[in-house]
């Protein structure tokens, strides 16, 4: 991997956090999705890919899911940006309070255009990484031990 840290934006809005993935759908389309509570990956998915093929584009996308448990168990936290990495811009963050250290599986939405998601083992890219493509159901040497996050094109 090169050294991206040059290309950072500056200034990075906080990721939000979210119950379930109705919750988080439901911000990401600016409410134009609504999903049972219970909704299951593959009914989320669905849901989002036909709000990306609307006629009118999205203000906020998700571009990828963190989860705590191995095998994309919740809780999640559902990454959203104003445009996926399509753009070339590229996204990243620092933990938000309570996900420091807990991340134990994630998902990249390729459709956003980000297929790389590198978690690394401290605060501002440093210490060892993982690039987990699509995503892995298991993070391996770096389960529960991720402190920063860039995704890229």
């Amino acid at each position: 991997m090169t050294d991206s840290r040059a290309e950072l934006p500056a200034a990075a809005p906080a990721p939000k956090c979210f119950h379930t993935y109705a919750e988080a759908t439901s911000f990401a389309t600016k409410g134009r999705v609504h999903l049972p509570k219970d909704a299951t990956f593959e009914e989320v998915d669905e849901a989002v890919e036909r709000s990306a093929r609307s006629a009118a584009p999205l203000a906020e996308v998700v571009i990828a899911r963190e989860y705590e448990h191995a095998g994309f168990r919740y809780p999640s936290l559902a990454v959203t940006a104003s445009s996926g990495c399509n753009t070339g811009n590229k996204y990243y963050s620092s933990m938000p309070q309570g996900w420091n250290d807990t991340i134990s599986s994630a998902l990249i939405y390729g459709g956003t255009g980000c297929f790389h998601g590198y978690h690394y083992e401290h605060g501002n890219f440093g210490g060892a990484s993982l690039d987990v493509g699509a995503g892995v159901d298991n993070m391996g040497a770096l389960n529960d031990k991720t402190s920063s996050i860039l995704w890229t094109p």
